[in-house]
């Protein structure tokens, strides 16, 4: 060859080319991160159980729940001792029926809504004695609207059951005894708010959208993403939380599943 070989020139990046090569960087990275597959979120059955968490916790939601609920009496912080053992003999006593109004307005009724709201802010076993009360009362007293369509006793019931949802539904998700219950307090949740709105022919439209609201709240963070919660709901029942916005009644499909959770749990102490 007559002339030399040109040497080929070694590329040193400007620093106008900085910021693209830094964003071609990045989308790389982002489309790695992407392809590796996260872990399936679990069914709260399927997680573990740390020592000191109660055994089968649902069992004392059920019917048969008396055979227990004396288990909680040494879990029960012990300034609220007293008052959950006289309670607890109360509620699991109660017979004919009451309507919920009228027994939560009586002695032992007031006590327990106080008690209720202690429990609530205490200790996880604290928070599940709370609940074991809620549901006790919600099967052993009368709240279903009737023809009427009287629903103040269940929106009573309702908005206690919303303060222990509000308070533990996002540490109860993740949390060994409370995740079964957490996602039982919210499916009874769903039933009693369905108590209040829904009417012979029709339903409530503005007490409606509170209730949707109110659960759109609990199932959607701030960016529209599901929540822990949520996550949580729809790894025992696929679909039920992120599917509630298809529906035309968003919470009928929350009840069905309540019916298996709590059966005869309607309001006529069945």
């Amino acid at each position: 060859m007559s002339e030399q070989a040109r040497e080929i020139p070694e590329y040193r990046p400007t620093l106008e080319a900085l910021p693209v090569l830094a964003a071609l960087a990045l989308f790389a990275g982002a489309l790695f991160v992407r392809s590796i597959e996260g872990e399936p979120q679990l069914a709260p059955s399927d997680r573990g159980r740390d020592r000191d968490a109660l055994r089968e916790p649902m069992q004392l939601l059920g019917r048969g729940a008396a055979t227990r609920v004396a288990e909680l009496d040494e879990r029960v912080s012990p300034e609220l001792r007293a008052e959950w053992l006289r309670l607890r003999q109360v509620v699991f006593a109660l017979v004919r029926c009451p309507r919920t109004g009228d027994w939560l307005d009586s002695v032992d009724g007031l006590a327990f809504e106080r008690l209720f709201s202690e429990l609530r802010r205490g200790s996880r076993d604290d928070a599940l004695a709370a609940q074991v009360l809620m549901v006790e009362v919600a099967r052993r007293t009368s709240w279903a609207p009737g023809l009427l369509a009287r629903t103040s006793d269940a929106e009573r019931l309702v908005a206690l059951q919303a303060e222990w949802t509000r308070t533990w539904s996002s540490r109860g998700a993740s949390d060994v005894q409370l995740s079964e219950p957490a996602l039982a307090g919210l499916l009874l949740q769903a039933r009693l708010e369905r108590a209040t709105y829904l009417r012979a022919i029709g339903r409530d439209r503005e007490r409606y959208d509170r209730a949707v609201e109110t659960f759109r709240r609990l199932l959607e963070d701030a960016q529209g993403q599901p929540t822990e919660l949520a996550r949580a709901l729809d790894a025992r029942h696929p679909g039920l939380a992120t599917g509630m916005a298809e529906r035309k009644d968003a919470l009928e499909s929350l009840d069905t599943v309540a019916g298996r959770f709590f059966p005869g749990l309607n309001g006529e102490c069945e």
